[in-house]
């Protein structure tokens, strides 16, 4: 099982790279987007019963 970020790039996303908007901007713009990180990534997977808290915790470290 893979756990995984990922990042749609939009129309806003695109103008903030491009006029290099901090990457704290970036990040707020991509979590109202409804990004989830690797951690709460596989925290849903914990939950779904897909993996364990200890194999989640190694791998996003």
């Amino acid at each position: 099982i893979g756990v995984f970020e990922h990042l749609v790039v939009n129309e806003r996303m695109r103008e903030m790279i491009r006029e290099t908007e901090s990457l704290s901007a970036i990040r707020a713009e991509a979590r109202k987007s409804g990004m989830l990180t690797m951690m709460e990534e596989g925290v849903r997977l914990v939950v779904r019963g897909v993996t364990s808290v200890e194999e989640i915790v190694r791998v996003v470290k």
